[in-house]
This record gives structure tokens, sequence and C-alpha cells, in this order.
């Protein structure tokens, strides 16, 4: 089984994922191809994941407490190389990235955000 996840910035389609699949028929012949792309609340794992999703809602989960919690959710105000700013319910939260166990983009509205 070869499976290729793609994403590029404004999302990706059923047409893209056609395209990518036909271009890569050769290797259907020695695998099972599978072209996806990483969903709407994909994970966000290196710093240019975090930078392309500022102002949009996320969810964090941390290895250690900081500020007495392990879980955050609200909206990624700024990215760096080291560390995430979140707004969470009007409190800002530095999370720095060396913390951060698992982080995705989150779908559903947080206090009328959006």
């Amino acid at each position: 089984m070869l499976r290729v996840t793609i994403d590029r910035p404004g999302g990706v389609d059923v047409a893209l994922c056609e395209r990518v699949t036909r271009e890569l028929s050769a290797l259907r012949e020695t695998y099972a191809l599978e072209v996806s792309s990483p969903g709407i609340e994909r994970p966000l794992v290196k710093p240019e994941h975090f930078r392309r999703v500022i102002g949009e809602p996320v969810a964090v989960k941390t290895e250690r407490p900081i500020e007495g919690r392990r879980s955050f959710k609200g909206v990624l105000t700024d990215a760096s190389d080291e560390k995430i700013e979140l707004d969470q319910d009007g409190q800002p939260i530095s999370i720095p990235l060396a913390a951060v166990r698992r982080s995705n983009l989150v779908v559903e509205q947080l206090g009328g955000t959006r």
C-alpha cells in the first residue's frame, strides 16, 4: 500500500486528488495507491503549519501542564519557530512548541468567533 497525502495553500479538492492519482498511475501496477488530503481538522506539527493557520481555531495538547492545564482550544494569534500563542476566551496563552504533544485545526465554533 502506498499512501500519498497532498496539501496546498487554498486546500485540496477531489479534482486534485484525481490528477495526482493519474500522474502516479504507473505505481498502481506494483502498489495499492491511496491519495488523500490531511483533512479539514488537519494535524499541525511544524512551525510553518501553525503560521499558515494564524487566525483559525486550534486544539493543542501539551506534554506537561502550562498554567495548570494540558489541553487548550482557542484562536491561534501568533506562531514562531519556538512558540505559539492562542486567544482562549479572551485570555492569551503562550505555548512552547517543544511542549506540544498534539495539535490540529478545529472546525467547531469557538465562543462566536467564527
